[in-house]
């Protein structure tokens, strides 16, 4: 799968999760700037990530997706066996 697929996707999950204008969203956007980003959304996230892509996320990847990018990061790693193409 493409990578502007997956971010499309997570990014389609944010809107809804968390109520807001896509454009709003970021690869930066964290728990720190996207209200309602707490534990309980986090699991939600998770949830509905597995289920948009049919994948099965482990503990350690659960805890490090910290923001947008870095679950795109996780999606495409996880897809396509690629390595995270750029830091977030």
């Amino acid at each position: 799968m493409e990578r502007v697929e997956i971010e499309s996707r997570v990014k389609e999950i944010f809107t809804i999760l968390f109520n807001r204008e896509a454009h709003t969203i970021s690869a930066a956007s964290s728990p720190n700037d996207v209200q309602g980003w707490d534990s309980q959304q986090h699991l939600n996230i998770v949830t509905s990530v597995e289920e948009a892509f049919g994948i099965s996320l482990d503990e350690d990847r659960v805890v490090e997706m910290l923001s947008f990018g870095i679950i795109v990061d996780v999606v495409d790693n996880m897809l396509n066996g690629t390595v995270g193409a750029s830091p977030h």
